[in-house]
């Protein structure tokens, strides 16, 4: 004699089914809101780390003309020119930076970028290991190359999502910055084919969310923004002053802009 579910017994599965589907999409929000917050905590400690390093040592990190003399030369010389600059590190050896007060990649100069984050290492102020120099670019072999997670910060959001720091100067709004002096920025985002984290990782709710966090939910002002070169990123290309995030798209076409203040 066969038995068929009755309409309490399938009752109860379909309510167990969807306890667990939203249990399950309950818990991805979660651990989505996490990441963000993660990211939050990662700026703030990046931050605190190079003050700390500055009031240690008079001197921004990669930008330190004293480096070798507390993590000896990568060059096994002096420490400076392209012998150097190019020198990947295994350890702590580093080059040193050319002590203007600006944290900027030059052939000629210095590959403060990179060493920076080395230099923060060495110190003992951030977590990992860095390289201090520029990787071989597997496309296009003669050019500097920045690779997540060996000679920059890779972020909790995702394994080829990383930080790359950059002195940008004060721009005239008709590049990829809003109008105004952006200083030293951290760009955070996707793995690209050069020195720069440049693919964008966010939908613009979630840049927004983290924006509001920090700083001022606008994309063109604050210390927190995003640039002005995506369309599906802010409502507004053109001025600062009516941009808002285009909350209304999720694809994934932001990336951020984090003003340093040093």
């Amino acid at each position: 004699m066969r038995h068929g579910f009755s309409l309490v017994e399938l009752s109860i599965v379909l309510v167990i089914l969807g306890l667990l589907t939203g249990g399950i999409l309950s818990g991805q929000s979660l651990i989505r809101a996490a990441q963000l917050r993660s990211v939050v905590s990662e700026y703030q400690n990046f931050i605190t780390a190079t003050l700390s390093f500055r009031d240690k040592y008079r001197s921004l990190p990669g930008d330190f003309k004293d480096a070798t003399k507390f993590w000896t030369a990568a060059d096994g010389n002096d420490g400076i020119g392209a012998d150097c600059f190019y020198t990947i590190s295994t350890d702590a050896a580093t080059c040193n930076g050319n002590g203007n007060g600006l944290i900027a990649y030059s052939t000629i100069v210095s590959m403060e970028n990179f060493r920076y984050w080395q230099h923060l290492a060495a110190a003992g102020l951030i977590e990992g290991s860095y390289s201090g120099a520029p990787t071989t670019n597997p496309i296009a072999p003669s050019t500097r190359y920045g690779l997540v997670g060996t000679n920059m910060p890779r972020s909790k959001l995702g394994s080829t999502i990383g930080y790359y720091i950059h002195y940008s100067g004060y721009s005239d709004g008709t590049g990829p910055y809003w109008k105004g002096d952006n200083g030293h920025i951290y760009i955070m985002g996707g793995q690209e084919t050069n020195d720069i984290t440049e693919v964008p990782i966010l939908p613009a709710e979630e840049m927004w969310n983290i924006d509001t966090k920090l700083d001022d939910g606008r994309p063109g002002y604050g210390k927190i923004r995003t640039t002005r070169t995506n369309a599906s990123c802010v409502t507004d290309l053109s001025s600062a002053d009516v941009s808002e995030y285009n909350v209304a798209d999720t694809s994934l076409s932001c990336y951020l802009l984090m003003q340093t203040g040093f």
